[in-house]
């Protein structure tokens, strides 16, 4: 919104994060069949991998920022918490995802990625150990998978609190898969 005193933004970073996310999963080439993904590869999918996470540290943010009053003081709690409890104490009260929800589970395992890489403790490990047997898993399915459930959530969201009013079409229209 623009007037003559001042100039405001709301940038929506999850947006931009999303399409980074499928930009980078673009990159690795997905349309490459081939059951093995280098190192260049594998990079684009654990960047896409951590845009996805992102996306959602930024949008449960500006839901707290526009939903919850007083949301300063739940700011520093983790995203995982935040998810639960922000729609529960915003101002229209409202449960959207519980702890036991497939949904809840996934984006558990969506941080747990995103915290071995942006927390990354400089170590040998085993290659079997489950840290570097969870590397091995990511590719182009996994990503699939979190990214769909990442857009559900936020459809999850919009039905319970309509959050895109001015912006109606911006999530119901916005494709769950990944793969552009």
């Amino acid at each position: 919104m623009r007037t003559k005193s001042n100039a405001q933004l709301k940038r929506q970073l999850y947006k931009r994060y999303l399409i980074l996310a499928k930009d980078f999963y673009n990159q690795a080439e997905p349309e490459k069949m081939s059951p093995y993904i280098g190192d260049h590869r594998k990079g684009y999918l654990i960047a896409s991998l951590i845009f996805i996470a992102l996306a959602v540290e930024s949008f449960i943010n500006e839901f707290g920022y526009d939903f919850v009053e007083g949301f300063d003081d739940y700011e520093n709690i983790k995203t995982l918490q935040k998810i639960i409890i922000l729609p529960q104490i915003s101002k229209n009260p409202n449960i959207v995802i519980k702890k036991s929800d497939n949904k809840y589970a996934l984006l558990r395992e969506l941080f747990q990625y995103r915290n071995f890489f942006v927390h990354q403790k400089p170590k040998f490990r085993d290659l079997d150990s489950p840290i570097e047997k969870q590397y091995e898993t990511i590719d182009f399915k996994l990503l699939s998978k979190h990214y769909k459930n990442v857009i559900a959530i936020m459809k999850l969201f919009q039905d319970k609190f309509n959050i895109y009013e001015a912006d109606k079409d911006w999530i119901s229209e916005h494709p769950e898969n990944i793969a552009i």
